[in-house]
């Protein structure tokens, strides 16, 4: 379905995913760590039918229970920004990583994505807040890197 979908949409300069976390998990959690071959998979097809054709790609979850980011730098499968954007109401827990931007572990988070696609130019900010305090903030137009991959 996701890279179906993804060619109906080639005149967009970026793709956001919302699925659950590609990046390993331990033992305990969700059925994911044993498909290693199919996370692998997607990864490589994410890079080679989006990333290198110049696409941004951002993978949102909130699957995790937690609020962390990462740029993509620790990303082994694609490279590109994974944003855990919540715990809400539910037991937190801890999945995945390492994360760039660090790991908030509580109930009552949330997180926001806002995406600037003008369509030659592709910007992104992520917040993550504990009821009404900011526990991070990444813009990706405050770094100098040729692409937020790989700030």
């Amino acid at each position: 379905f996701f890279f179906s979908s993804r060619r109906r949409h080639t005149r967009c300069s970026g793709v956001s995913w919302a699925r659950r976390c590609v990046q390993e998990t331990g033992i305990g959690d969700s059925e994911w760590q044993n498909y290693s071959t199919e996370r692998h998979e997607i990864g490589e097809r994410i890079k080679n039918e989006l990333l290198n054709h110049g696409k941004q790609v951002i993978m949102v979850s909130g699957d995790a229970h937690m609020s962390a980011f990462d740029t993509g730098k620790n990303n082994q499968w694609g490279g590109f920004p994974v944003i855990q954007a919540a715990s809400l109401d539910r037991t937190p827990s801890c999945k995945g990583g390492p994360y760039s931007h660090g790991v908030f572990i509580e109930r009552e988070q949330f997180g926001t994505l806002s995406v600037y696609d003008n369509g030659t130019s592709f910007c992104y900010i992520v917040q993550a807040f504990h009821f009404d305090d900011l526990l991070l903030f990444y813009d990706c137009l405050l770094y100098t890197s040729p692409s937020p991959r790989d700030s």
